[in-house]
């Protein structure tokens, strides 16, 4: 759905972490309209984890909720009529999580997880005029805001922490948000925004009705690996068991350093730690359900379909896995061809692969990506 104008390792080398990113029109076809809006607006119940209203602060779920109750069912609901009112007094609703409550909005968030090879969540905005939602910040983690209906202005500010943690908000900052915006600029519909985690921002509502989703992409940090090395290492070492008295020299604890330097920077560590995260994380592959239950599935593979990987490689010698989505499988032959392949060039056609592969039977080629798809590793596209 997503068209970022540049390879994942050109984006890697010269934005992640580094430099924002515009792209205009990467949304390649129309993904959103008020229609839909409204589908998630009957669907979602605005309960505070999962629906909420803010201006000047969170606004009280009183304010333009009520409880109803339909055949015994007890629901909350939007009262419209508050609702609208909020809202056209420059209230700002937060969808979190949207990518449990939309296929449309899982599809952006996974191409922006297959894109940077990192886990990603969205959270939309829906706003018409005011000042905003949250005011000058920073985030935590790396944005990717799609513009989805109508236009938003963003003023994005350099970092004045660089890469902050969770915890280091831009509320705790010792110093101000500059005062000139090195990026000022309005999104319209179709329009891709990155911005690194600890680049100062603020969003701008125009006069008319706007709809953005922001996905955040979720690295793992130097910190979060030292932290998981050591829970794995130190237990085991006697000097890192030993009592640690006001009296007692730093023997110990170099020696203890010492062995977690010599093991946690070997190459098979590091790739541990990360089939370990691989395996929790969870990267929807979406639904096709008329597919799957189909006794001719692999003839329903046309040459346009598109297939993308959503699952991360783990190499231990020559042995490669594909870990995800609570699946760990060992690959070789057809299904090793096909990754090596998907993980450069992700997502590929079924015809671009075939032709990379023309020494693989179309029909074997068709069952193997079946056969991984069926393991949430792999999704098949064919819309």
């Amino acid at each position: 759905m997503l068209d970022f104008g540049l390879t994942t390792e050109a984006f890697l080398r010269q934005h992640f972490e580094r430099a924002p990113l515009l792209r205009r029109a990467a949304l390649q076809s129309p993904a959103f309209s008020w229609r839909d809006l409204d589908e998630l607006l009957h669907h979602i119940e605005p309960t505070e984890a999962g629906f909420q209203l803010f201006r000047n602060g969170l606004v009280a779920q009183a304010q333009y909720t009520l409880e109803s109750a339909t055949m015994g069912l007890h629901r909350r609901r939007l009262h419209k009529r508050r609702f609208w009112a909020q809202l056209h007094s420059g209230a700002s609703v937060v969808l979190n999580r949207l990518e449990h409550q939309s296929s449309t909005m899982q599809r952006l968030c996974s191409d922006v997880a297959r894109f940077c090879s990192l886990p990603t969540s969205g959270n939309a905005y829906l706003s018409i005029g005011g000042a905003g939602t949250f005011g000058r910040h920073w985030d935590t983690h790396d944005v990717f805001a799609v513009q989805l209906i109508g236009s938003k202005r963003w003023r994005v500010f350099e970092p004045t922490y660089a890469l902050p943690l969770a915890d280091q908000t831009s509320q705790r900052s010792p110093l101000p948000c500059p005062a000139q915006p090195l990026l000022d600029v309005t999104l319209q519909a179709g329009d891709l925004l990155y911005l690194p985690r600890g680049w100062w921002h603020e969003v701008l509502p125009g006069d008319e009705p706007s709809f953005h989703l922001s996905i955040g992409s979720y690295a793992p940090t130097v910190q979060d690996y030292i932290v998981w090395a050591s829970q794995q290492l130190l237990p085991g070492l006697v000097d890192a068991r030993r009592s640690l008295l006001p009296a007692a020299g730093g023997g110990n604890v170099a020696a203890s350093l010492q062995a977690l330097l010599s093991q946690a920077t070997k190459p098979e560590w590091l790739a541990r730690f990360h089939a370990e995260r691989g395996e929790r994380e969870t990267r929807s592959a979406g639904f096709d359900t008329e597919l799957f239950l189909a006794r001719d599935a692999a003839s329903r593979l046309h040459p346009s379909t598109r297939i993308a990987l959503v699952a991360g490689l783990c190499a231990t010698g020559d042995q490669l896995e594909l870990v995800g989505n609570g699946s760990k499988l060992r690959i070789d032959g057809i299904a090793r061809a096909i990754v090596m392949l998907l993980s450069s060039r992700s997502p590929s056609s079924l015809q671009e692969l075939a032709e990379q592969l023309p020494q693989v039977p179309s029909g074997a080629l068709r069952s193997v990506l079946l056969e991984l798809a069926t393991h949430e590793l792999v999704l098949i596209d064919r819309h």
